[in-house]
């Protein structure tokens, strides 16, 4: 039996597109309802399709067109196949493209784009009320709940993800993902089991019934590690039990109830009557499992409420048979209707599709959540702010340093006081997870700029470029601060005498060697290939450690600025994120890397030197308390946040996408994107005891 999304896109494309004439038709999207539409019109109808992946391709007896191809047809026209929430984005990718060459745009259901303006409407979706629900429950003597993306859902973009997870984890076929996607969706004259699905697999690639059998537990595990719950509905349906209601979940899916239900249980959800699920009815909502529900548990119609996000399946089905329903709507789709769809059109690796999906099922998991215009996110607590917009970036550095290391080949990995405090718990969690990778061992080293370049310095050259650095303070109060050598407040830098130099020179010789006494227990490490971390530096400190202890490393930067100085440029650095102008807006790593670097510090103070035995020497702590116990909350949310990525990484080495992702969700931050409550985070400061000020940039 035809769905019922299928006869309204075949109805569609007759009443807008069949009596077309002198129109090459070129169809925008490759997916199941293009196919389902090319096997049911004249072959004539329809010259070619366009995708951005399968350029170049023949599908379904249609080559998929260059922009080249498509602009040299005669009266060509593009009609855009998708679902409505993703139409205008696929609009957004070919808008330019259109209308140089102009070339009319239409969606399925007839309507021009390229002569709209696109303007963000305010989705339904974004103004569920649970009220409303809870008064349609207290009505109903039966309460139905659809399962997937409506209690649970997958921390991926679309389910076929899925199977392309699989292949590359389990090293499967290189077109596994494909076969599995497309075997399933030709099976159309029944509701197949996944062990039905697995036999044609079976036949396809000759294998044994044990070999299928393994892919088979291989794709249920993969499914059960990128499922979460969705903790408002889920409270919902016990809240229908705590009322006396009878509860049923319903759904259209290929796993069998006995494999479901334990998922479920999994899951924490097992307070239902009962679990009905297509491929065991071989019907699906819309052609006939519905009544099964009915029949089976004597109930009529009126007597029922149906819960689910699918506007066919869930809603029409239910309403076909009088029974009253609610949609919800699943967190990728909230995310496709948001301010934040912009964000679709950069995920077109598997990792930032799964690192984009992460994000949508965290920021719209509750249907029912206080959400601003557009969808736009209201941040009330320091876990929703690291979760969504902090801790992915930093989950990338993390990723990053893994692979440059390893490229590299070095042995050892240096994280200075304080940015590679966090950093260097989230490297090492990493080590235990990757276990198969050799991942050099990690080192925590006590520095600081000032610690460093004092201990460093030989000469007048080196004094003048501690001079350099900016300083608001008097000349006798920075070289005090700097240098620990106190001179009268006549005393400037024109002024400096040679006995004055002198005097310098001797708390310098001192600091170095206390230093070296420091550094001495690491002497056989710095004999190795080391990398030093920092986050954000042009290089002043990794230039003087190397002078101090006589060695080269290679810094693996966050961020890498550019040197204003000459001496800082021949040094080894590999950066994560290009060199650019301090002055470049459009990279939001450089407009909040200040406030980043604030939330990965240690909990000790910056290190002003070392003492006779060699021990690090620490300033004032300048944070109270409670900024120190927010801090320890950022950082647990951000260990969090890399833990769980990282047992969704298959392979650390394979996840190489551009930060583009990343620095957009670190993008949210602005007040543009997001609403931030006055959290105690936004004003955790930092002392720059060698710059001599308070740093405390938020920069929204």
């Amino acid at each position: 039996m035809m769905k019922l999304e299928d006869q309204e896109i075949l109805r569609q494309f007759n009443k807008h597109f069949y009596e077309l004439k002198n129109s090459n038709i070129v169809i925008y999207g490759i997916g199941v309802r293009t196919q389902f539409l090319l096997e049911r019109i004249p072959k004539g109808k329809i010259f070619g399709l366009m995708d951005q992946q399968k350029t170049g391709e023949v599908l379904w007896g249609y080559k998929v067109l260059s922009y080249e191809e498509v602009s040299q047809l005669p009266n060509p026209i593009i009609i855009i196949l998708a679902r409505n929430s993703v139409v205008n984005i696929i609009y957004r990718r070919i808008e330019q493209f259109a209308k140089e060459n102009q070339i009319p745009v239409f969606n399925i259901e007839g309507k021009r784009l390229d002569q709209n303006d696109f303007v963000l409407q305010h989705h339904s979706c974004f103004s569920l009320k649970k009220a409303e629900l809870m008064e349609k429950i207290i009505q109903a003597k039966a309460i139905s709940f659809d399962v997937f993306d409506t209690l649970i859902t997958r921390k991926v973009l679309r389910p076929a993800d899925i199977f392309e997870i699989m292949q590359k984890k389990y090293n499967l076929p290189n077109d596994f993902a494909q076969i599995r996607h497309q075997l399933e969706v030709s099976i159309v004259d029944y509701q197949p089991t996944i062990e039905q699905i697995y036999q044609l697999i079976q036949q396809h690639y000759h294998l044994t019934a044990k070999q299928a059998a393994q892919w088979l537990n291989c794709e249920i595990e993969v499914e059960k590690q990128y499922l979460i719950r969705r903790e408002n509905m889920c409270q919902i349906l016990n809240e229908c039990i705590s009322l006396g209601k009878d509860v049923y979940l319903i759904s259209d899916m290929y796993l069998p109830k006995n494999i479901l239900s334990d998922i479920l249980h999994a899951l924490s959800i097992d307070s239902y009557k009962d679990l009905l699920v297509s491929c065991d009815y071989n019907k699906k909502k819309a052609t006939g499992l519905f009544d099964e529900y009915l029949l089976a548990n004597n109930l009529l119609p009126s007597d029922c409420l149906h819960i689910g996000d699918d506007f066919y399946a869930d809603i029409q089905a239910a309403k076909h048979l009088e029974i009253d329903s609610y949609q919800i709507y699943k967190p990728i789709e909230m995310l496709e209707y948001s301010c934040y769809s912009f964000l679709l059109e950069k995920a077109k690796s598997l990792e930032e599709k799964i690192v984009l999906a992460n994000f949508a099922v965290n920021a719209y998991n509750n249907p029912f959540d206080k959400y601003g215009q557009y969808g736009k996110l209201y941040i009330r607590n320091t876990q929703e702010l690291v979760q969504l917009i902090l801790a992915p970036i930093i989950f990338k550095y993390n990723l990053w340093l893994i692979q440059t290391s390893i490229q590299k080949n070095l042995s050892q990995i240096i994280f200075p006081s304080r940015d590679g405090y966090l950093l260097k718990q989230i490297y090492e969690e990493s080590q235990r997870i990757f276990n198969q990778l050799t991942i050099p061992k990690a080192h925590y080293f006590y520095t600081s700029r000032r610690s460093a370049m004092i201990a460093a310095t030989e000469n007048k050259i080196d004094f003048n470029r501690i001079f350099d650095f900016p300083d608001d303070r008097p000349f006798h109060k920075m070289i005090a601060a700097r240098f620990g050598v106190v001179f009268d407040e006549e005393t400037n830098r024109e002024n400096l005498t040679a006995s004055d130099y002198q005097q310098l020179l001797v708390a310098c010789q001192k600091e170095r060697q206390n230093y070296l006494k420091y550094a001495e227990s690491f002497a056989a490490i710095l004999q190795q290939s080391v990398g030093l971390v920092d986050l954000v530096a042009m290089g002043s400190v990794q230039y003087s450690l190397e002078r101090l202890l006589s060695t080269e490393f290679e810094g693996l930067y966050f961020l890498k600025r550019k040197p204003t100085v000459d001496y800082l440029n021949n040094l080894q650095i590999s950066s994560m994120c290009v060199s650019q102008s301090d002055y470049l807006t459009n990279v939001n790593i450089y407009n909040y890397y200040y406030f980043l670097e604030n939330i990965i510090t240690s909990f000790e103070p910056t290190v002003l030197n070392f003492d006779n035995q060699g021990q690090p020497v620490f300033a004032m702590e300048n944070r109270s308390q409670q900024q120190l116990q927010v801090l320890k909350e950022c950082h647990d949310e951000i260990r969090n946040y890399c833990l769980t990525m990282n047992q969704l990484c298959w392979q650390p080495l394979e996840w190489q996408a551009e930060i583009t992702i990343y620095d957009l969700l670190l993008g949210l931050f602005s007040k543009e994107y997001t609403i931030i409550e006055n959290l105690d985070v936004l004003s955790i400061e930092n002392l720059d005891e060698f710059m001599g000020k308070i740093i405390c940039e938020v920069n929204r």
